[in-house]
């Protein structure tokens, strides 16, 4: 019904493949030392490919959201979508040991994505269940500041990651911010 492979990553061997494509040489006096044209041809194609699949997971994310918001009762979608949250929030816990930093970077930035879908996207009930994750708000502005500007992500990407930054007040609200998911703006249309 979810995607949870999102939980344990679509593109860690991608990602490695970057990682460690990009991990820059010493500068010698040798020019044999130094990075190579095709590495850092290597490292842009490793990179287009794993945008290209961390696109595809986007859009199996935003099917799962779309699914979740044609459910009208709250409560049931609270249901469907706390477990799905908390083993989000197990994920960007975890410790990672240093050899797999490029696993950990492709797992956190799907998660804080995913993330990023539900509060933008159901913002009151994910509010709801984000109350009931101890330190889940200092946890997602630690990730955000750590991870939050990275060059693997797209621009929209980034976007999704201030915007949702925004909903959960973790940064100062730009003046024309508006979630038209959110009740409170359903109710101000209503009676418009």
């Amino acid at each position: 019904m979810f995607p949870f492979q999102t939980v344990r990553g679509l593109g860690c061997c991608m990602l490695c493949s970057l990682f460690f494509l990009s991990i820059p040489r010493c500068h010698s006096s040798s020019p044999s030392d130094n990075v190579s044209e095709p590495e850092i041809h290597g490292a842009d194609h490793s990179l287009s490919v794993y945008r290209l699949a961390l696109r595809a997971k986007r859009m199996e994310h935003r099917k799962a959201i779309t699914m979740l918001s044609e459910i009208k009762d709250m409560k049931k979608q609270g249901k469907l979508m706390k477990p799905v949250i908390e083993k989000i929030f197990e994920v960007l816990t975890e410790e990672c040991c240093i050899a797999r930093v490029a696993a950990k970077l492709s797992i956190v930035l799907e998660n804080l994505l995913f993330l990023s879908d539900f509060v933008l996207r159901l913002p009151d009930t994910t509010r709801g269940i984000l109350k009931k994750i101890a330190g889940s708000l200092s946890r997602i502005q630690t990730l955000l500041s750590s991870y939050g500007k990275t060059s693997v992500l797209e621009s929209t990407d980034l976007l999704a990651l201030n915007l949702m930054a925004q909903e959960l007040n973790l940064v100062e609200r730009q003046e024309d911010y508006v979630n038209i998911y959110t009740e409170k703006y359903r109710i101000q249309v209503r009676w418009a």
